[in-house]
């Protein structure tokens, strides 16, 4: 069908992005597609989309959930699990806890998804947007994508956002809201999920708000002892970043960032 061609030239313009997999499938109501960087299980067990053991749900996900075998341990007892991947892991946390899986998810992602049986898409980015996930709202339909240029090439046209320029030209500011510099493109704000429905359309809200972290902490912590916790946190981020089926490497761009990770 048509939508199926879209899909596979949206997904082409982004293999260089995952060359190891292409793949796209229709189910009634939706067409996914994805394309794959092997980084955990590199078989094709982890290929996405990924359906669900009863067919129900189906996930296409962009990113990695660095504390999957800590929420895996958690899920072994409900669910038989066919691979080894992070992915898997997400799509029967969402069977078990639906939208409240992403305050398990320690990671950075951005997912969708599909209800075959209800026909409605749940979508997700996570905490400090370091995925990002575009979309186009059309009347009965939505196009969603990792890059806009897979937008562009789905038939959404490169239109000017005026008010998004005007802002970074004068401001600086940008791409920390809904609206990006293309009109008519959106994207989920940084910790915001959205519920799509045909007949209803498309209802975000926010489930993680740094600020909100931030003015409810009245910890009175010296620095000595603040250092050495930031510390703890940059060990345990550095291992279970490592968590890996192929090489790990750092880029060193000689600041601070890179550099306390080395």
């Amino acid at each position: 069908s048509k939508d199926d061609v879209i899909v596979k030239e949206m997904n082409d313009i982004l293999n260089y992005r995952g060359p190891d997999a292409n793949k796209v499938k229709r189910y009634s109501g939706a067409v996914l597609g994805h394309t794959r960087l092997s980084i955990i299980d590199l078989s094709d067990k982890a290929l996405q989309p990924m359906e669900s053991y009863d067919k129900r749900y189906v996930l296409v996900f962009n990113g990695e959930i660095y504390n999957y075998k800590e929420i895996r341990k958690i899920l072994t007892d409900e669910y038989d699990f066919v691979s080894d991947s992070d992915s898997e892991v997400l799509l029967n946390a969402w069977m078990k806890w639906k939208e409240e899986c992403l305050l398990q998810l320690n990671g950075m992602f951005a997912f969708c998804i599909f209800d075959t049986k209800e026909k409605t898409a749940f979508l997700a980015r996570d905490r400090f947007g370091q995925k990002p996930l575009f979309f186009k709202e059309e009347k009965n339909r939505l196009v969603f994508s990792s890059e806009i240029k897979a937008l562009l090439i789905a038939g959404v046209k490169a239109l000017p956002d005026d008010k998004s320029w005007v802002r970074y030209l004068t401001t600086g500011l940008y791409y920390d809201d809904n609206r990006t510099f293309f009109k008519d493109i959106q994207q989920l704000k940084p910790g915001e999920c959205a519920q799509w429905d045909h007949s209803k359309g498309l209802s975000r809200y926010v489930y993680y708000n740094l600020y909100d972290k931030v003015s409810n902490n009245t910890n009175n912590i010296d620095i000595k002892t603040a250092a050495n916790n930031v510390r703890e946190i940059l060990v345990d981020t550095a291992n279970i970043h490592m968590r890996s089926d192929v090489p790990v490497g750092i880029s060193l761009s000689g600041g601070l960032d890179s550099s306390s990770l080395l």
